[in-house]
C-alpha cells in the first residue's frame, strides 16, 4: 500500500520548490491556469495535465487548453463524466512516484 505525506506551505515556499511533478487540471475558467503560469516549468520534472474532451468552447478553455501545450508534459483527455477513467490514469502516472514530491492544483 503506498502512503502519501501532505503537507500545507505558503506560496513563496511553493515557488522557491522543486517538484517531481505537478498534477493539474485545463478547465473553463481564466483561474483554471493562473496558479502554474506564476510557476517556473522548470521547477517540476514532470507535469500531467487533466483534461475534459468535452465542452471546448466554452468560457477560457481554449485559452487555458493553448497554454497547457507548451507547460505540460502530459495531457490526459477524458469525457467529463468518465471518473472511473480519470481515477485508474491517474493511479498509473502516480504508481512509479512513490517517495517523490508532488504539486498537485485542480
Amino acid at each position: 500500500m503506498n502512503s502519501i505525506r501532505v503537507t500545507d506551505i505558503m506560496f513563496d515556499d511553493v515557488k522557491k520548490s522543486h517538484y517531481d511533478l505537478g498534477f493539474f487540471s485545463c478547465g473553463y475558467e481564466r483561474r483554471s491556469s493562473h496558479f502554474p503560469k506564476i510557476l517556473l516549468k522548470e521547477s517540476f520534472e514532470h507535469i500531467i495535465t487533466l483534461c475534459f474532451s468535452d465542452f471546448k468552447d466554452i468560457g477560457d478553455r481554449q485559452e487555458n487548453e493553448l497554454f497547457y501545450k507548451s507547460y505540460a508534459h502530459d495531457m490526459i483527455e477524458l469525457k467529463y463524466d468518465n471518473k472511473k477513467s480519470a481515477d485508474i490514469l491517474i493511479s498509473a502516472k502516480l504508481a512509479p512516484r512513490d517517495g517523490k514530491s508532488l504539486l498537485p492544483k485542480f
